[in-house]
């Protein structure tokens, strides 16, 4: 299970935006176990991975969060700013050749 589940999510964004999807939006994808690893390593460059827990250990995600509070803060910024993170704005609406870098936008989130 856990080497499909990589895989499994770039089907699903496939299947709901179309084979393109990557053109136009980014992946906000937060996991707290090992077998979101494979999902980790799937998105890279295609948006930002979060690891949740305080385990000091390994992982492919790209940003920690501490605990379930740091994610639902997290979801509360991104649902602040609809502007920013609106997966439907097309490059086209925007001007922009491909959508901002979510990462980039996600550094002024901080944890608590």
């Amino acid at each position: 299970v856990r080497a499909l589940a990589g895989r499994a999510v770039l089907q699903i964004l496939r299947t709901l935006y179309g084979p393109s999807w990557s053109e136009s939006m980014r992946v906000v994808y937060v996991g707290d176990d090992d077998t979101d690893e494979d999902a980790f390593r799937m998105l890279v460059g295609l948006g930002v991975t979060f690891r949740v827990g305080t385990l000091v250990r390994s992982t492919a995600a790209t940003r920690r969060l501490r605990d379930p509070e740091s994610v639902r803060r997290l979801l509360e910024y991104i649902a602040a700013q609809p502007n920013r993170f609106n997966p439907r704005q097309s490059p086209e609406t925007t001007g922009l050749a491909r959508p901002p870098s979510i990462a980039g936008q996600l550094k002024t989130f901080h944890l608590r």
